[in-house]
């Protein structure tokens, strides 16, 4: 008698085990969605009315020793998301514009190439955003050929979608360079970053 009372301790035990851990009742519901990420892109502009991806700012001619020229640039953060900062590289690569001059033949050591970039000189970066203005010193009196193909940082902060930035460059031809450059170009390609 004792193995079959076992045997029906067994049988209870276990029925009360599978029936003990279940509720008697359940519901179960489903979350559903779609994760997309927001467009991070800027634009750039002469005049700050229309915004583009590629802007010809560095049109300049018959330029002399003394004279100092100004190009202002306008960029707009035209994605979703804020940009944190922002970063100039000029590429630089000069040439002989013309024939070289009688004046210029005599002094001029590299026919094949220009010195213009070597000569023209940064005075002045300066950038006007959502905090105010300051200028960037790291680029301050030094030639474009010293500063082609550096990242030069000009804004940390915040640029919200939408707000836009002013970006001034002054350059000047020292009065003191000579004929070495008379009839020399230089192409210049100014690429701006922005990071999120």
């Amino acid at each position: 008698m004792k193995p079959k009372v076992v045997v029906i301790l067994g049988i209870l035990a276990a029925l009360l085990a599978t029936t003990a851990g279940k509720a008697l009742f359940t519901d179960a519901v489903t979350s559903r969605g779609t994760i997309e990420t927001g467009e991070f892109s800027i634009g750039i502009s002469k005049d700050g009315s229309r915004f583009y991806r590629d802007v010809k700012a560095f049109e300049f001619s018959d330029i002399k020793p003394g004279d100092e020229k100004t190009v202002v640039l306008t960029v707009k953060n035209r994605g979703d998301l804020p940009v944190s900062k922002v970063s100039l590289t000029f590429h630089v690569q000069d040439y002989e514009a013309g024939e070289l001059s009688p004046s210029e033949k005599t002094v001029d050591d590299t026919p094949d190439r220009g010195e213009l970039s070597k000569n023209l000189v940064v005075t002045e970066v300066a950038v006007e955003g959502p905090d105010g203005e300051h200028t960037v010193k790291e680029a301050a009196g030094v030639s474009l050929a010293g500063l082609s193909g550096k990242n030069i940082p000009i804004f940390r902060g915040s640029l919200t979608p939408g707000q836009t930035m002013r970006i001034r460059i002054r350059f000047a031809l020292p009065k003191t360079v000579g004929n070495e450059c008379q009839t020399d170009g230089v192409k210049v390609n100014l690429t701006v970053s922005a990071e999120q």
